[in-house]
């Protein structure tokens, strides 16, 4: 019987080298795993930063949008009261750049909007599962 629990015994010893030794190399892996992903997000980071600046000149070109389109109704009122055609013609030619520009301005803003919506879905996702991550083990 003491055989059978001294065998028993070494058994479970070698059982529990080897699943320590399988445990060292999981904790290896998950390591340069952990290590790759903060790379990445550091990554992730120079992206939003990009993104941030990609906004920040969006609202800079919507600023200068209205700006010119504000003088050019001005300069409209104006030509109107003075009865000065060519100046009429020159701000119709105006409204027609002025068209094309807001319809560049409108696809631009929307190309953001979806970019925008997509990448702070993936983060706020990203960002829940991180929670989640708190080790609950009790040891």
């Amino acid at each position: 019987m003491i055989y059978h629990t001294e065998n028993q015994m070494h058994e479970d010893h070698l059982e529990w080298t080897s699943d320590r030794a399988m445990w060292r190399d999981d904790l290896r892996a998950w390591e340069e795993e952990t290590a790759q992903a903060i790379a990445d997000l550091q990554g992730l980071q120079a992206a939003l930063a990009e993104h941030e600046r990609a906004l920040e000149t969006h609202a800079a070109a919507i600023r200068a949008y209205e700006q010119g389109e504000v003088g050019r109704t001005h300069a409209l009122i104006e030509s109107k009261k003075q009865c000065n055609d060519e100046a009429r013609k020159s701000l119709v030619n105006a409204h027609a750049r002025d068209r094309q520009h807001h319809q560049k301005l409108l696809a631009n803003h929307e190309a953001i909007k979806h970019r925008h919506r997509e990448t702070l879905a993936h983060l706020r996702a990203l960002l829940k599962a991180a929670c989640e991550l708190t080790p609950k083990l009790k040891l």
